[in-house]
C-alpha cells in the first residue's frame, strides 16, 4: 500500500461506518420524542444522556443542487427515527479508478448530544464540532461526544458537511451561476446551514442557541476560522476553539481567481470542459468525481482541497483580515499539539525523499530550511519533516493567530504535550514514536474511543488530564473563568501547556517552534 494512501488511516480521518454514541445500545436506552421545525424526531434517552442521530439540516445537495449552496430541507410526516446517524460525506481515499469510495452526496446530517434530564431556565450552552480530515475526508460519526455533553452540561451539535471536490471546487462558471458566492466553498456553506438550523432548533432539545461556542480539529479547525471571517456567520456563534488549524497559514489560503482556474484544469481532465462543462460534471456518477486527483493547492498543498477567499463567502486574505479587524472578534482558544507533524513525517522514504519534497514545497527558500532542519539516514529525515510540519504549518501560523487576535477579545492559548499519547496504527507503519502527534488529543477532549484513540488505554494520570482538559473546554463553553490559563497578550504571549505530569504555562512558544525563521519566509 503507497504511503499516500496510507496517511489518511494515520491521520485517524477515515470513515468508519456504525460508529455511533453508546447511548444507543444503553441497557437502559429509551425513546424520546422531541419536536423541531421540520417535523418529529425520536431520538434514545438514558441515565448518562439523550442522543438525536441523522438529523438532516438541509436538502440533499444531489442532482441540479450539485454544487449549490444547502437548500431548506422538506418537512417530514410522522416521526423520523434519530438513532442512527446520516450518511458521511462522498469521499475517496486516494485517486485513481480503483480507489476505494464511500459516503453519499446525501450527507447534510448533523448529530445531537444532551446532557439527561430537563435543561436548567435558559438552556445548557451549546458546543458545535467541525470534524477533521483536510476537507477531504471524515465524518461526525467518527466521533462520540456524549461524555462531553453530560460531563459538561453542554449540547453538543456535530454536522457533516461537503468535502473534496463536491465542497469545495472553484470554477469559472459556478462564480457566474453564484455571484452571492459559493464557488469553492459550499463545504463552509454547509457549516453555516447547520449553524443555522442550531439557531433556529437546539431550544427543542434544552440548548441556548445565545450560546454557541464553535470548535473544531484540523479541517474542522480551519472551518471554524474561516467562519470568524465569513458575513454568513455573524451571529451564529460566540465562542470559538480552534485545535492544531488556522486560516492565516499561507500555504492554505487560495485566491478565488487561482482556484477558478486550476477548476478548470480539473474539468477538462474529466471531459467537462466548455459551455456546458456544469452540465457534464453535474452528470457525471459521484465516484468519478471523487476519484479524481485535485489540481489546485489546499491544506495540505498542492493537490489537496480547502476553502478559497475573494468571494462573498470569504471576502478577504485570511491573514490581512484578521490583522485589520475585519472579522467578528469573539472569545477563542488556539492551540496546537507538540508533534503534530510526526505522522505526515512517516510518509519520507529516504533522505532524497525528504529534500525532493522541500525543494517541491520551498522553492527558492529550500536550501535554508534544509540548513536548519538537517537530515541524513533516512530515520533522521522523519524527525526532520514532521518537525518542519509542525513548526511551519501549525505552531507558527497558531502563534500568528494568537497575535493578530489579542486585545480584541479573549484569547488563550495551549500545547497539548502528552509524549505518551495512545496510537492505536501497529508497527511497521510507526516505525517513530508518535509523542504528541496531529489529532492526539482528540481521545482527551471527547473521552471516548475513536479511531487512533482508545481512553480505556489511559494512565490515571492521563485520565486526569483529560478531565482536566474537558473541564476547561466546559467553562470556555459555559462563558466561566478558565482556572490557572492567563489570556494570550502580545506583551505576555503565555501558552498553557497540557501534560500528564501536570499543566504549566510558557512564554518561549514562539522561540521553541522557530516562529522567527518562520515568519521572514511566510510571513
Amino acid at each position: 500500500m503507497k504511503w499516500k494512501r496510507l496517511l489518511p488511516l494515520l491521520q485517524g480521518e477515515l470513515v468508519y461506518p456504525g460508529r455511533v454514541s453508546h447511548l444507543v445500545q444503553a441497557p437502559d436506552a429509551k425513546r424520546e420524542t422531541v419536536r423541531i421545525a421540520s417535523g418529529l424526531l425520536s431520538g434514545v434517552a438514558a441515565a448518562h444522556g439523550r442522543a438525536f442521530l441523522g438529523i438532516p439540516y438541509a436538502a440533499p445537495p444531489v442532482g441540479a443542487l450539485r454544487w449549490r449552496a444547502p437548500q431548506p430541507i422538506e418537512p417530514w410526516q410522522g416521526e423520523r427515527d434519530a438513532t442512527q446517524t446520516g450518511s458521511p460525506a462522498v469521499q475517496s481515499v486516494g485517486q485513481g479508478r480503483f480507489a476505494p469510495v464511500a459516503g453519499s452526496e446525501d450527507c447534510l446530517y448533523l448529530n445531537v448530544y444532551t446532557p439527561p434530564g430537563m435543561a436548567p431556565i435558559g438552556g445548557w450552552p451549546v458546543m458545535v464540532f467541525l470534524h477533521g480530515g483536510a476537507f477531504s475526508l471524515g465524518a461526525a460519526d467518527n466521533y462520540d461526544p456524549s461524555l462531553l455533553a453530560t460531563e459538561q452540561q453542554v449540547v453538543v451539535v456535530a454536522p457533516n458537511y461537503r468535502m473534496g471536490a463536491f465542497g469545495f471546487l472553484a470554477h469559472p462558471a459556478l462564480a457566474a451561476e453564484q455571484p452571492d458566492g459559493g464557488s469553492a466553498n459550499f463545504g463552509l456553506l454547509d457549516q453555516q446551514a447547520a449553524l443555522r438550523w442550531v439557531r433556529d432548533n437546539v431550544a427543542a432539545f434544552g440548548g441556548n442557541s445565545g450560546e454557541v461556542t464553535l470548535f473544531g480539529e484540523s479541517a474542522g479547525a480551519w472551518g471554524t476560522s474561516y467562519q470568524m471571517l465569513s458575513p454568513g456567520a455573524a451571529g451564529l456563534f460566540h465562542r470559538a476553539i480552534l485545535q492544531s488549524g488556522v486560516a492565516v497559514d499561507p500555504l492554505s489560503t487560495v485566491a478565488a481567481a487561482e482556484a477558478q482556474a486550476d477548476g478548470e484544469v480539473f474539468a477538462e481532465r474529466l471531459d467537462a470542459a466548455g459551455r456546458y462543462a456544469l452540465d457534464r460534471l453535474r452528470a457525471l456518477p459521484a465516484a468519478d468525481i471523487a476519484r479524481a486527483a485535485p489540481i489546485r493547492r489546499g491544506i495540505l498543498g498542492p493537490g489537496s482541497w480547502g476553502p478559497v477567499w475573494g468571494d462573498a463567502v470569504i471576502p478577504e486574505e485570511p491573514a490581512r483580515a484578521f490583522a485589520e479587524g475585519r472579522y467578528r472578534p469573539v472569545p477563542v482558544i488556539v492551540g496546537t499539539n507538540s508533534d503534530e507533524g510526526r505522522v505526515f513525517g512517516l510518509g519520507i522514504l529516504s533522505r532524497a525523499d525528504f529534500e525532493a519534497r522541500v525543494r517541491a514545497d520551498w522553492g527558492r527558500d529550500a536550501d535554508a530550511v534544509l540548513a536548519r532542519y538537517p537530515a541524513e539516514t533516512r530515520s533522521e529525515a522523519q524527525l526532520a519533516f514532521a518537525s518542519l510540519i509542525t513548526d511551519a504549518r501549525f505552531a507558527h501560523p497558531a502563534d500568528r493567530m494568537r497575535r493578530l487576535l489579542a486585545g480584541r477579545a479573549p484569547v488563550y492559548g495551549y500545547r497539548f504535550d502528552d509524549v505518551e499519547a495512545p496510537f492505536t496504527i501497529p508497527h511497521p507503519w510507526a516505525p517513530m514514536p508518535m509523542r504528541a502527534y496531529h489529532a492526539g488529543e482528540i481521545a482527551y477532549v471527547f473521552g471516548t474511543r475513536w479511531v487512533l484513540a482508545n481512553p480505556a488505554r489511559f494512565t490515571p494520570a492521563q485520565a486526569r488530564l483529560a478531565r482536566r482538559m474537558r473541564d476547561l473546554w466546559g467553562a470556555f463553553a459555559r462563558g466561566e473563568a478558565l482556572p490557572d490559563w492567563p489570556q494570550f497578550t502580545r506583551a505576555e504571549p503565555v501558552v498553557r501547556v497540557f501534560s500528564p505530569d501536570g499543566d504549566r504555562t510558557e512564554t518561549d512558544f514562539a522561540t521553541r517552534y522557530r516562529c522567527d525563521f518562520w515568519e521572514a519566509r511566510l510571513g
